[in-house]
């Protein structure tokens, strides 16, 4: 049997086995995701991407420490206006390291790691931050400000995102928290194929945010953001419901696109938000509920009209 077909059958027995604390459900999405993405309708994964995400969550499933079922307070919002990171660790010898910057004055920006320890950043240059915790499971991470003219900022290229989870040591972010007491650049949580939920309290999504979270199950969006720039959801393959506030006017090139899995778009707004040709491209399955005397409008939009047959009146 090959190693990716070893890989399967783990996550296969996951489903039907007592011994495993991550829920049933979410491994069974997961691995229908896995399915739909061999099969290979409008896929661009590679062989060794598929592979590798394979080993990823059979590793997760056959070391027995991943506990994501059933949620609870610790996946709440914690509304402090802070920014909050939960990761799962591994314990001693698994490290955490954190890419970002001070924008402001660095010594007024504090990481709290979640079991006692705080660094401070020391620069407005990006810069790594590491942290090795002791004992296995979920820590929150906070970013805390002296002052609202400091902020702590995530991305700004391809290489500046803040986790790279190839290389690090088996640390996994699951939530994020993003609020506009940290700067949200291009590619800031891209790259994080465990990331399970994240919450959007800021004024805009930028470019690749969160591209390639393969597992991402909810994304919860205040009435602070306004737009959604390209390619910021590509690929959360997992995502099955998204509603997109009133205040957001324009959606960007790509930003569900391969969202294989999307089934219902709800969309608040009374006037259609502008959005490119390919904003929902291979989101096949997609039902799109608008405000019921805003339906005609829709229908009639630029590039909205394409979806004309799938769009229908928020239920009363």
């Amino acid at each position: 049997m090959t190693t990716k077909a070893k890989a399967l059958d783990r996550l296969i027995d996951a489903i039907a086995g007592e011994n495993v604390p991550m829920s049933s459900q979410t491994v069974a999405g997961r691995l229908d995701t896995l399915a739909d993405t061999l099969a290979g309708d409008d896929v661009t994964f590679s062989a060794r991407d598929i592979a590798g995400r394979i080993s990823q969550l059979a590793g997760m499933i056959e070391d027995g420490t991943i506990s994501i079922g059933g949620g609870g307070d610790n996946w709440k919002p914690i509304g402090d206006g802070n920014t909050h990171l939960w990761v799962y660790s591994f314990g001693v010898g698994d490290t955490v390291s954190l890419r970002c910057s001070a924008v402001g004055t660095p010594g007024n920006i504090t990481i709290d790691w979640g079991d006692g320890s705080v660094t401070q950043l020391t620069s407005t240059d990006e810069t790594y931050y590491t942290h090795e915790y002791e004992t296995k499971g979920v820590y929150v991470i906070s970013f805390i400000n002296e002052t609202s003219s400091d902020h702590v900022k995530f991305g700004g290229g391809s290489t500046s995102r803040i986790f790279n989870q190839d290389v690090t040591s088996g640390t996994r972010l699951i939530y994020a928290e993003c609020e506009d007491s940290a700067v949200w650049d291009t590619y800031a949580l891209s790259g994080c194929p465990n990331l399970l939920q994240v919450s959007f309290n800021c004024a805009y999504v930028a470019d690749y945010a969160i591209q390639n979270a393969y597992s991402l199950k909810n994304i919860n969006i205040s009435d602070k953001c306004t737009n959604f720039r390209g390619y910021c959801f590509t690929r959360a393959s997992s995502l099955r419901n998204v509603t997109i506030p009133a205040t957001i006017t324009q959606l960007g090139a790509s930003v569900f696109e391969y969202c294989f899995m999307l089934e219902n778009v709800t969309v608040l707004a009374s006037t259609p938000p502008t959005i490119a040709a390919s904003t929902f491209n291979h989101c096949d399955n997609a039902t799109f509920f608008v405000p019921a005397e805003s339906v005609d409008a829709y229908k009639a939009a630029t590039n909205w009209s394409s979806y004309a047959s799938r769009i229908q009146a928020i239920p009363a």
